[in-house]
């Protein structure tokens, strides 16, 4: 057996996450992939697997540590067995083309060099039309199986296309409990790196936005910490802004089935201090802010500041579309919604 410190792996762009469960005790024989602390960001709740078996000699945590990448979670005796099992591959060059038949869509986008902002975001269905152009594709299924991959099968739902309407039985996590909040998260995401409340710490994230200095003739909220959102812009202060809650029929009409950028563009209108309505990450250098990894580019903030209409801004996204939905028609399962 051979010991070794496990250390929270690469769990996105979070500096500090609460850990809310420790899974794992003392002495226990795990198997690999067995959760060992489970952690909590404002969006959702997700468990550390042990990435080897064996035994558990110490815990460095405690329920309510923040931790981040890199922390340590405990000390592992491990199984030999497991750790011989490893084995480490020398990568293969690959064609940008075979690559995008291969990898789930977000992944072949960054094979390409390209970013997948909200404008481009996929539904569930359609990495798994990456391994199987039909729903029966048993060819390709042992093709994959010979050469040492894997066998996949895509059971696909009757009557089913990217028009039909679907209410998820369960909230998709903390901050969007509803589908008044998913069909308008595309277009009110981009204030997550904004200086105003996107509505964590009430009843409607998402739907309600805004900031205790916009005009008081607006829709009144005030954010305070609650279980899906213990830290966030504004708790305890009076926001002025929008209440776009409604029936689920209603809210899609608001959308347009579209994204919408009027609340964002009308919100930097009326906020007082242009300057900081954009978040700043820590290099001061707006490249690296969260809102253009909602974005998807650094262009969109500079043309909010410049005044630009929602028409012009969608115009210029168009030829990057384009090229992105001719990508996109080889991966679908479902007839289109266009």
């Amino acid at each position: 057996m051979a010991i070794e410190k496990i250390l929270v792996p690469d769990i996105g762009n979070f500096d500090s996450v609460d850990v809310i469960e420790i899974i794992a005790k003392i002495g226990d024989a795990i198997k690999k992939d067995d959760p060992l602390i489970t952690l909590e960001t404002d969006k959702a709740s997700m468990d550390i697997p042990a990435p080897h078996a064996g035994t558990v000699k110490e815990i460095f945590l405690k329920v309510g540590d923040k931790i981040k990448q890199g922390s340590p979670i405990l000390m592992l005796d491990i199984v030999e067995s497991d750790k011989k099992s490893e084995v480490k591959e020398s990568p293969k060059e690959t064609k940008k083309e075979e690559q995008l038949a291969v990898a789930p869509p977000a992944l072949a986008a960054a094979a390409t060099l390209e970013a997948v902002p909200e404008a481009l975001s996929l539904t569930l269905d359609q990495p798994e039309a990456v391994v199987s152009k039909s729903c029966d594709n048993e060819s390709l299924n042992q093709k994959l199986v010979e050469q040492g991959g894997f066998s996949l099968i895509v059971i696909c739902c009757k009557n089913y296309t990217h028009r039909s309407l679907y209410e998820l039985p369960v909230k998709p996590s903390p901050n969007i409990p509803t589908i008044q909040t998913i069909y308008l998260y595309p277009s009110t995401c981009f204030f997550e790196g904004t200086a105003l409340s996107e509505g964590r710490g009430t009843d409607k994230p998402f739907l309600l936005f805004g900031h205790p200095s916009l005009p008081k003739t607006m829709a009144k909220f005030t954010p305070q910490p609650n279980a899906g959102a213990k830290s966030s812009k504004h708790y305890g202060k009076i926001c002025y802004g929008w209440d776009l809650s409604g029936t689920p029929k209603e809210v899609l009409a608001k959308t347009k089935g579209q994204i919408q950028l009027k609340w964002l563009l009308e919100a930097y209108r009326l906020f007082p201090e242009k300057d900081s309505f954009f978040l700043l990450p820590k290099s001061g250098d707006m490249k690296g802010s969260f809102f253009n990894k909602l974005a998807g580019n650094n262009e969109l903030w500079q043309q909010i500041r410049k005044g630009l209409s929602e028409e012009e801004i969608k115009k210029s996204w168009q030829p990057a579309l384009r090229q992105y939905k001719e990508i996109r028609k080889k991966y679908l399962l479902y007839e289109d919604f266009e």
